[in-house]
């Protein structure tokens, strides 16, 4: 499973740790990108749902940084054809 197919994956909560009882789409990033690096996962299910959900954020973070790149090139083109 490489995104989050349902709101399923994203409602899990976390059995343990810091962040016991919090939905996996609660988490912060840095928490989500610990338990799948040091492997304290057991479960299969919530290794999936983790990993579903840092794949969901990855890719808004690539959407968001896309959006912004595309209205720098909008913004430099208007200086270009507009200079004070």
């Amino acid at each position: 499973m490489t995104q989050r197919s349902t709101d399923a994956d994203a409602a899990v909560e976390l059995p343990f740790g810091r962040y016991r009882g919090w939905l996996i789409m609660d988490v912060p990033e840095d928490y989500l990108r610990w338990l799948l690096t040091n492997h304290v996962c057991r479960s299969t299910a919530l290794r999936q749902a983790v990993y579903a959900e840092w794949s969901e954020r990855e890719r808004g973070r690539r959407a968001r940084l896309e959006r912004i790149k595309a209205r720098a090139r909008e913004v430099r083109g208007l200086r270009a054809s507009n200079p004070i």
